[in-house]
């Protein structure tokens, strides 16, 4: 975000979202259709700060369905708050598809 490419001026989320090679093509979507960003916390991290730590606390994987989730915990001093993540399987990778913050 310091030093964004040039293509990227004006609209540096927008475009980290379309050129990330760990999600998948419907998560720019879907973290808007969260709100949390109109909400004024960052959608990847459900904050409006960075947490000081944070650890997978569970994650499942259904091969039938390709998807997967996993939940986050994220540490915030003495708060801990739990993030779940929606995973897909595509074209040989688990990629991110979805952020599901708590709401605010």
């Amino acid at each position: 975000m310091t030093n964004p490419p040039t293509e990227a001026a004006g609209q540096v989320g927008n475009y980290c979202a379309d050129h990330n090679s760990h999600a998948t093509p419907a998560l720019p979507a879907n973290l808007v259709a969260g709100g949390v960003a109109e909400a004024g916390a960052d959608p990847i991290v459900c904050a409006q700060n960075f947490p000081m730590s944070y650890s997978v606390t569970s994650a499942t994987y259904d091969s039938a369905t390709s998807t997967g989730e996993a939940t986050l915990t994220e540490k915030f001093g003495s708060i801990d708050e739990p993030i779940q993540v929606k995973l897909r399987y595509s074209s040989s990778n688990l990629l991110v598809d979805n952020i599901i913050c708590p709401k605010p």
